[in-house]
């Protein structure tokens, strides 16, 4: 008899954790779903088991920027030289700035989130710790990319600023623009700043195609062809630097 009894108490404890172990296996699942869900859906986890309400609003905003990412791309194929006057805009480049931090905050809070409503303290306890840094790990490197990518823009919104802030001839001359980009050479023992650098930068009006001409920074009264604009005018190029050793 109680070598039956012995031989039962295996079978049991085997009968009795296999049921458990699959209900953490579920948890565990429905929680990574949740995470899975907000990374490419945001919002539907919450529709799933959240709060409706806060679903509802970050599926609308979410399928909104598709939509303007979609008008975004049609509109710079019918209209580039409207889009890149656009696009390069400082006012358009801080919105995008400021839109890409609050999609991150956003897009984080979501995560932590489905995170909350995955009820951690119901899971195992060697699944708790996984789940939360995993949940962790993917709301910081949402949140870091973004934020990363409005650095960027910022960084070209100060660039586009600086270099093109205003002065010379904005009209199109035979079909391209002309731009002179100067770079500067300074120190702390020369005085002044020196063009260390001089590129004109001549750029197809329609197609944007954009030709690079490398001018040399020592050269001085360079005379033109009577067939050319400048050697008409009588005009030479002064563009020489000055160097400090």
């Amino acid at each position: 008899m109680s070598d039956r009894i012995a031989a039962d108490v295996p079978h049991v404890l085997t009968t009795w954790r296999t049921p458990q172990q699959r209900s953490e296996r579920v948890k565990l699942r429905r929680a990574v779903t949740f995470l899975a869900m907000t990374l490419v859906l945001p919002g539907s986890a919450q529709m799933a088991a959240g709060s409706k309400r806060l679903g509802r609003i970050a599926l609308r905003i979410w399928a909104g920027l598709w939509i303007l990412a979609l008008l975004t791309g049609l509109f710079a194929l019918a209209f580039r030289g409207a889009a890149i006057e656009l696009f390069t805009s400082p006012v358009t480049l801080r919105l995008v700035q400021i839109a890409l931090i609050v999609l991150g905050l956003g897009w984080a809070a979501l995560l932590i989130d489905a995170w909350r409503i995955s009820r951690p303290p119901d899971l195992a306890r060697r699944h708790r710790l996984a789940f939360s840094v995993l949940s962790i790990g993917l709301a910081v490197s949402v949140l870091g990319g973004l934020m990363a990518s409005a650095t960027m823009v910022s960084a070209q919104r100060e660039l586009v600023s600086s270099v093109f802030a205003g002065g010379g001839d904005e009209e199109v001359k035979e079909g391209r623009y002309n731009i002179l980009l100067l770079g500067g050479d300074a120190g702390p023992n020369r005085s002044g700043l020196r063009p260390d650098s001089m590129t004109v930068a001549s750029v197809d009006a329609v197609t944007g195609r954009t030709v690079l001409i490398s001018l040399p920074r020592n050269m001085e009264r360079v005379p033109f062809p009577n067939y050319s604009p400048f050697g008409r005018s009588g005009r030479f190029v002064y563009a020489r630097a000055n160097y400090a050793f």
